[in-house]
């Protein structure tokens, strides 16, 4: 696995400040990392790809969310914890009732500002696990 270094840090930051390019760099560097993950819990390709796009959409419109102190786990977490509710939801197990959009927190950008190799995405609140 990729180990910390403070060029994630500093990339980070550069997205917190609203750097997209800042943002592609992140992905290309750590992106394959991520993707992988999300394929090796779901053993599907496509799922990979948007799971890994969603997470980064998040990175992207919620930099504060993400523990710089060791971003690649922060990511892998949100990346695993999509990828678990993708296989609840694909079985069944999680329904997706009509919900109402979620309340932005002060200083969130949308994911239509971000760069445009990320799909727009309805943004949903994460569902509640017991």
């Amino acid at each position: 696995m990729i180990g910390l270094v403070s060029w994630e840090r500093l990339l980070i930051g550069r997205i917190s400040d609203g750097d997209g390019d800042a943002l592609l760099e992140l992905r290309d560097r750590i992106g394959d990392a991520v993707s992988a993950r999300v394929q090796q819990i779901t053993n599907d390709h496509l799922v990979a790809m948007f799971v890994t796009a969603g997470v980064f959409a998040r990175l992207w419109s919620c930099p504060a969310e993400f523990d710089v102190r060791d971003p690649l786990a922060a990511l892998l977490g949100l990346a695993e914890k999509r990828s678990y509710q993708w296989l609840a939801s694909s079985a069944g197990v999680w329904s997706t009732p009509e919900r109402p959009a979620p309340e932005r927190s002060v200083g969130e950008r949308s994911t239509a500002d971000a760069p445009l190799w990320i799909p727009r995405v309805a943004e949903e609140p994460e569902p509640e696990w017991s």
